[in-house]
């Protein structure tokens, strides 16, 4: 019996097997049989809580045979979507069909896709059988970062006539790495935190360099502070409230405690002006900085063309002399018409270099006038939130005095002043701490970047 079987996982190029060679004895009729596998690829991906799914996609097979009863079968086998079979596929030259296209989509929550099997047929008679796929492709998407997976194209071929055997398997495969940062859009990196590109580079098994891992204690350390902070100040400002209502009472304290009210309503407003002044000039001097940059690059553009004319015109000016010495040179002539006109380029680039650097000049001059206002503003703000201090300083001053004096009769309202008293040097304390940590913090800009570009090159 002539059989030939040729079983492919993933490979490029063409596959053919014929029995029946020149000089061979002749086969004994209806004993051929021929059969192609292909086995595809089985895909793992990991959704965003860590767990992975598998999508087998199962082998694809063309089977012919005259041995016995005549035969010429296709099929899909085996495909899985995370543990759930699909059901198999299968085509024959009894099926009614024998001839045409078929899909078989692929979906979930995580991937969706499909193969989609083109142009297959099949036939068979007692002494020839074939079965062929013309092009088995397909392909699988994963969201939410559109990461995709694209199986090419193949064809599948099994034939047997009364003379020959034949396995035939064509397919396109094109081999590559895919780094991360081309699978990852730039925003999505862009947008994760600090905290969130370490884990993902320790997921991928990178080395996190010490810089970046000492930041994120330190930035861990911080965000403890501030929620300390935060729980401080709801404290403190229940702790005032509950002051404020015991005072009250008292209606000697009620014009204090609304001084301290109205002075820590312009104090609230002075910092906020102040911040919004600071993040204006910041913003000014980014934008100066890079006028800057550019004027100084049209500069030496300037200078250039200036080198360049200068350049030209001792060109011209060499062949005019050399022309004058010998006035019936056409070669002479041709060149100086051509260093001419190589003048009037350079001197017309020149201008244009010229008209740019004067354009920015008048740019980094109304930006520097920017910036310069904005210094006084900011110099402005400040004076008025200090004053807003000194303003609530002193009221508070003046209703801490007044509520010592009713705390001599009223112990219950000298508990509410102690705690207030505790929770303010807590919460200055705990200012002070954030200053100074926020003051040794790297530049977190950078070590986002580093760790960026540590993610986006792994293959």
């Amino acid at each position: 019996m002539r059989r030939r079987i040729v079983s492919v996982g993933l490979v490029g190029g063409l596959v053919a097997i014929a029995a029946g060679a020149s000089g061979s004895p002749a086969p004994t009729p209806q004993t051929g049989v021929s059969t192609t596998a292909l086995t595809l690829p089985q895909v793992t991906v990991t959704d965003p809580a860590g767990v992975s799914h598998t999508v087998t996609l199962g082998t694809i097979s063309a089977a012919a045979s005259t041995a016995g009863v005549a035969l010429a079968r296709i099929g899909l086998t085996g495909t899985q979507v995370a543990g759930t079979a699909l059901p198999d596929w299968t085509v024959d030259n009894n099926s009614s069909v024998p001839n045409g296209d078929h899909q078989v989509p692929v979906s979930s929550s995580w991937v969706n896709g499909g193969l989609d099997l083109a142009g297959y047929g099949v036939s068979a008679s007692p002494t020839d059988a074939a079965s062929t796929l013309s092009a088995l492709t397909g392909g699988l998407t994963t969201g939410p970062l559109n990461s995709q997976l694209d199986l090419g194209q193949h064809g599948i071929t099994s034939t047997v006539s009364p003379t020959t055997s034949l396995s035939k398997l064509s397919l396109s495969s094109v081999g590559g790495a895919i780094k991360l940062g081309d699978v990852l859009p730039p925003d999505v990196l862009n947008s994760l935190p600090l905290s969130e590109l370490v884990t993902l580079a320790q997921s991928l098994g990178l080395t996190v360099p010490s810089s970046v891992t000492s930041a994120v204690t330190q930035l861990t350390d911080l965000n403890t502070t501030l929620t300390q902070l935060t729980s401080t100040a709801t404290d403190l400002s229940a702790a005032r409230t509950q002051l404020a209502t015991l005072l009250a009472g008292v209606p000697s304290t009620q014009s204090a405690q609304q001084a301290v009210t109205d002075a820590q309503s312009q104090l609230t407003s002075a910092l906020s002006s102040l911040s919004a002044a600071q993040q204006q000039i910041a913003q000014d001097q980014a934008t100066l900085d890079a006028l800057q940059q550019q004027k100084a690059a049209a500069d030496s553009a300037v200078t250039a063309a200036q080198a360049a004319v200068n350049a030209a015109q001792a060109q011209v000016n060499s062949l005019t002399s050399l022309l004058a010495a010998n006035p019936l040179s056409i070669l002479l002539k041709q060149q100086l018409t051509a260093a001419q006109a190589t003048l009037s380029q350079a001197t017309a680039n020149l201008a244009s270099a010229q008209a740019t650097a004067a354009s920015l000049l008048q740019q980094v001059n109304a930006a520097q006038t920017q910036v310069a206002g904005d210094s006084t503003v900011v110099t402005t703000a400040t004076q008025l939130a200090a004053a807003a201090q000194s303003t609530y300083d002193a009221a508070q001053a003046a209703l801490n005095t007044l509520a010592a004096a009713v705390a001599a009769a009223n112990q219950t309202v000298a508990d509410a002043q102690a705690l207030v008293t505790s929770l303010t040097t807590t919460l200055n304390t705990l200012l002070g701490t954030i200053t100074t940590a926020a003051a040794a913090l790297p530049n977190v800009q950078t070590l986002l970047a580093s760790l960026q570009a540590l993610i986006g090159n792994v293959t």
